[in-house]
């Protein structure tokens, strides 16, 4: 891949954000400590996305006081991910700094060969994320989970959604758009029933390649702190040759290298992430802060400085 840059130092760092700059865009960064070969949420990673109906179901059930009835289903995903529940979201910031310190700090995952990663850390940069422009598709999307565990066709999951209360606010917006183009002497009903069918389908597909942005409500100050958004990924969905029909499988694809929302990578050696990260604290950028309201991990933090370890 052309547009990946490598660095040893902040300074460096610095410049190559500088270097990505385009006048009038908003850019979004992701850190990685470590090299995968997709971008993934963390339902879709291991085998989780076949049990995500249970494990949020079961988090519900276990605390009601956190996962409350009243959380609309983006704030639900919102609150799972807060509580290290998988869910289809991916967390991005809109600091290239925090998102350095995340490419710097997080370890080595114990669940792979050493051969098997590359510890060099990467940060992502994207431009042009999506929104949608139908309201309320991302708490339809949300409820994804809610979903038979099989496989379903995308024409049965269309008429699935439209039980959802969310769907009254993006059937709002479709009946406008339609009502545009519709010709005279055409039954509104028929033609927007027919319309409706064929713009969700596209909408889908699109998103199942291209997840959307998700500017939260902050809900947490770390989401604050850490200047937090999201995406929101959908499964991927696959046009069968046998009935041309498409499938929603029990997977999600991911964002490989190449994907049009990365505009460029940033990698940081393996070898500078200590000194980056201690440089990082001149700029009030240390897991202390981003996590501080993480008890047990500051207690944690206060033990390693003061005993030395």
């Amino acid at each position: 891949m052309d547009n990946i840059i490598e660095i040893t130092s902040i300074q460096q760092y610095v410049d190559a954000i500088i270097s990505a700059k385009e006048d009038n865009k908003q850019y979004y960064y992701r850190g990685e400590p470590r090299f995968y070969y997709k971008l993934l949420p963390s339902i879709a990673r291991n085998t989780y996305i076949l049990n995500e109906q249970q494990l949020i179901n079961k988090a519900k059930q276990v605390y009601p006081h956190v996962f409350k009835k009243e959380l609309s289903p983006i704030e639900l995903l919102m609150t799972l991910q807060h509580y290290k529940i998988p869910t289809r979201l991916l967390d991005i910031t809109t600091s290239a700094l925090i998102a350095l310190f995340f490419a710097c700090n997080n370890p080595v995952d114990e669940n792979l060969e050493e051969h098997a990663q590359e510890l060099d850390g990467k940060v992502y940069i994207f431009q042009d994320l999506r929104n949608s422009k139908y309201d309320g598709i991302e708490n339809i999307l949300s409820r994804t989970y809610q979903l038979p565990v099989e496989s379903i066709y995308l024409d049965k999951y269309l008429e699935f959604i439209k039980s959802y209360p969310e769907y009254k606010d993006m059937q709002s917006i479709l009946k406008l758009e339609i009502a545009e183009n519709i010709e005279e002497n055409i039954n509104f009903e028929d033609f927007f029933k027919s319309e409706e069918n064929r713009i969700l389908n596209d909408e889908f597909n699109i998103i199942s390649y291209n997840p959307l942005l998700i500017n939260p409500p902050m809900l947490f100050d770390r989401v604050r702190i850490q200047a937090g958004n999201f995406l929101l990924f959908f499964n991927n969905i696959n046009q069968e040759e046998s009935n041309k029909k498409f499938l929603i499988e029990n997977a999600i694809q991911g964002l490989d290298e190449n994907h049009k929302y990365i505009k460029k990578i940033i990698k940081v050696k393996d070898e500078a992430k200590e000194n980056i990260l201690e440089n990082l604290k001149l700029f009030n950028i240390s897991e202390g802060m981003l996590f501080y309201d993480n008890i047990d991990k500051n207690c944690e933090i206060i033990r390693k400085s003061i005993c030395g370890e």
